[in-house]
């Protein structure tokens, strides 16, 4: 029995190390390992010796993995097949007997074809990264006072890998407000508030999308039990890198709600907004959304929506928060402010990729 498992075990050996892919550099080195993309010029490989390497492609002598390979270019063209890497700057990609040639400066990224068709079937619940905010303050004495507050925002991009076009966004946020107070006269009053939006966008170019929407509300402070907004736009991402996203949109929406001492009415109402996601360091980032909604079917009317979130990271998954939030309406109920604003402080959470 002993010679017959030693004799497995280098038939195991053998063939780990046959499916492992070898990249041999100008230099005369040899690198072992498994090959993961190739992004901005350089081949992120994992070396059986060194581990996580980032490999600049003009570097290579030689290279040729065995599994087919998509390369990405830049209008958004793709191109199959089987991948061979001569002298750094020259890539040849076979497919059915025909060979094209690239120069390595031309290609957006190179992702084995599995990784990359991947990208289309992810379940609705993948791939979403998420941020969100909790604050809590406690009173007690002759008055007894509660608030809480919770907030999130999400976001899910298809595809998600770097080189490849981003054709689907969906934007998730939500909010909630839990303020109670009891005198010690008995005098007992509230105002809670919730509030929850989803964005679809397509983009149709790199920068350029449309979108549909759905939102809705509860808010206390304004007797408004329930408002339902639904609509649909154009918009575009006015900035666009690692550190800054600033994006403006415009549409049109159709919204339903009712408060307590009036009859549910429905109307139409146009859009306006605005969203920025700013990276000041690497430790500090800033959250700011704006939305304007001028009426159509009740000129004169309009209502604001307003939001920004300063965050300080601790760690990575874990940050110090300061919030502030503003509800505006033109035309407010009988003994109503036209304006609601919330200051929150607290923890930040965020998680995903």
């Amino acid at each position: 029995m002993r010679p017959s498992f030693w004799l497995i075990l280098i038939m195991l050996s053998m063939a780990v190390a046959a499916r492992a892919e070898v990249v041999i550099l100008k230099n005369g080195d040899r690198l072992t390992g498994h090959w993961t993309s190739v992004i901005e010029g350089k081949v992120m490989f994992k070396s059986d010796v060194l581990g996580d390497v980032s490999i600049p492609i003009d570097q290579i002598g030689s290279f040729a993995p065995e599994e087919t390979v998509v390369v990405l270019l830049p209008k958004g063209q793709t191109v199959s097949g089987n991948l061979t890497v001569a002298d750094g700057a020259k890539l040849e990609v076979r497919n059915a007997g025909t060979t094209r040639t690239f120069a390595a400066a031309s290609v957006e990224a190179i992702y084995p074809e599995a990784v990359e068709g991947a990208q289309g079937s992810r379940m609705p619940w993948r791939n979403w990264r998420f941020n969100g905010n909790l604050g809590y303050s406690l009173l007690r004495g002759d008055r007894t006072a509660t608030t809480a507050s919770l907030g999130m925002d999400a976001v899910r991009r298809q595809p998600n890998l770097p080189g490849l076009r981003e054709r689907w966004r969906t934007n998730f946020s939500a909010s909630a407000l839990i303020a109670d107070t009891r005198e010690f006269t008995g005098v007992h009053t509230s105002a809670n508030a919730a509030a929850a939006t989803l964005r679809q966008d397509f983009l149709f170019t790199v920068n350029n999308f449309v979108f549909v929407l759905g939102q809705v509300e509860h808010n206390e402070a304004q007797s408004l039990d329930i408002r339902q907004t639904y609509g649909t736009g154009v918009g575009r991402d006015l900035i666009h890198n690692p550190r800054a996203v600033f994006s403006a949109l415009a549409g049109i929406t159709v919204v339903r709600e009712r408060f307590q001492t009036l009859e549910p009415r429905t109307s139409s109402e146009a859009l306006a907004g605005e969203k920025l996601s700013l990276k000041i360091t690497d430790r500090i980032g800033l959250d700011h959304q704006l939305n304007f909604y001028p009426g159509l079917s009740r000129a004169g009317e309009y209502r604001l929506d307003g939001s920004l979130l300063l965050s300080t990271h601790i760690v990575s998954w874990l940050s110090l928060t300061t919030g502030v939030t503003d509800h505006y309406l033109s035309q407010p109920l009988a003994g109503h402010h036209n304006n609601e604003t919330l200051l929150t402080t607290g923890v930040g959470f965020n998680f995903g990729k």
